[in-house]
């Protein structure tokens, strides 16, 4: 389902509206897939809230929130309009019971753990819905979510995206709105959140803002002005390649698939690192390099620190020595065409850096090709060493 919303550029109010509403069987019906892993009152409220509204309401489940207005009877309210969603059917013996059917109940509710009050539904911040003795209030939610005029939904969005291709978010970090962390630059949200909504919530079109911007355009390399610089924008933040595109970057320069493990089998030869499906496909390089586990809403999951870990999964992979060593890959290719080791070079460049080499890098490059026997291997051992680099493992 999301990868043919995104393929079809589906509105993102519909996508998450489907989401939240969605009734039937999960094996027919994939928006129903959401409640599979959130399932309890906790689940309900803290995850919609970080993923779709940019606010992290946790505190307020036990008291007022210390550090912003929720109080536990937002938190609570909140709770109340998933208070109706039933389940059916599934699996019991699964770790997380799957193909139920999820079902709005003709009643449900949630009570004030201090005032043993029943919580009528409503968003954070109120008003309380008017709805009809068997209205489902998850829709009346979802209006009032994916309204033009809320102050969160296409904030938020806005943010994530804006996040996404700068490392760091206006609001930063991107799930954490609150007044004590106020945007870094809070005309330029406003105007990317009122536009997008605009748009018809066009993710495409919010993409093509951001990425068409002049900070966007801004260089990496530092200078006097703006070298101590962390969060105003002044210049582009490198950043490391997340773990499945950094895998299939290394796939791709070197012309050899990886061979993912697939229940009894295996996954199709071709299958890229971003197109799997879920988390529990086995790789130790995607698991070192920070691929999240996807059990929470929380950005944070997703790591791009460097560690000591991963300087040795470049070194020790039988992954990525598998396919330097391949027969039948770009190292093998390269190995049997002609030409001379300048020639060479410039090639090797080229697939990865997508640049010729400068001055100072035939001067290393091609003495050393030119004192190995084993060709093979020193090509091997020259590419190896390039995709070692921060400028192939960061996006600069």
């Amino acid at each position: 389902m999301i990868r043919d919303s995104i393929a079809a550029n589906r509105p993102y109010d519909q996508f998450v509206s489907e989401i939240l509403t969605a009734t039937g069987s999960q094996a027919e019906v994939p928006p129903t897939l959401w409640y599979r892993s959130v399932r309890t009152t906790q689940d309900y409220v803290e995850s919609v809230a970080q993923a779709f509204l940019g606010i992290r309401i946790q505190c307020a489940q036990c008291h007022r929130h210390p550090a912003e207005r929720w109080t536990q009877g937002d938190y609570y309210s909140l709770a109340a309009v998933f208070a109706r969603v039933g389940r059916k059917g599934g699996f019991a013996d699964a770790e997380v019971p799957t193909s139920e059917t999820i079902f709005v109940k003709n009643s449900g509710t949630v009570t004030h753990p201090r005032t043993g009050k029943e919580m009528r539904p409503r968003p954070p911040g109120g008003p309380d819905f008017d709805l009809e003795p068997y209205e489902d209030p998850r829709r009346a939610f979802a209006r009032w979510m994916t309204d033009a005029n809320n102050p969160f939904f296409a904030q938020t969005m806005a943010n994530r995206m804006w996040g996404h291709f700068f490392q760091r978010g206006i609001i930063h970090p991107i799930d954490d709105a609150r007044s004590t962390n106020p945007p870094s630059h809070p005309e330029v949200l406003d105007t990317l959140a009122r536009d997008f909504a605009a748009s018809g919530y066009d993710v495409r079109h919010l993409i093509r803002v951001i990425t068409n911007s002049q900070a966007y355009a801004l260089s990496s390399v530092p200078t006097e002005s703006n070298r101590d610089d962390l969060q105003s924008f002044a210049r582009f933040y490198p950043r490391r390649l997340p773990a499945e595109v950094l895998l299939d970057g290394i796939s791709q320069v070197l012309e050899v698939p990886t061979q993912f493990p697939g229940g009894p089998g295996t996954f199709p030869s071709d299958t890229r690192a971003i197109d799997l499906p879920d988390e529990n496909v086995a790789s130790n390089f995607l698991d070192v390099f920070g691929r999240p586990a996807r059990t929470s809403a929380c950005e944070c999951e997703r790591t791009d620190e460097p560690a000591l870990a991963q300087a040795l999964e470049l070194v020790n992979s039988d992954e990525i020595q598998r396919k330097l060593t391949a027969d039948n890959g770009y190292i093998a290719d390269l190995n049997a065409a002609p030409g001379t080791p300048q020639e060479k070079v410039s090639d090797i460049f080229l697939r990865v850096f997508a640049r010729l080499p400068t001055e100072q890098d035939y001067a290393v490059a091609v003495p050393f090709l030119e004192s190995e026997t084993d060709k093979a291997e020193a090509y091997r051992s020259l590419i190896w060493s390039l995709m070692a680099t921060h400028e192939f493992m960061f996006n600069h």
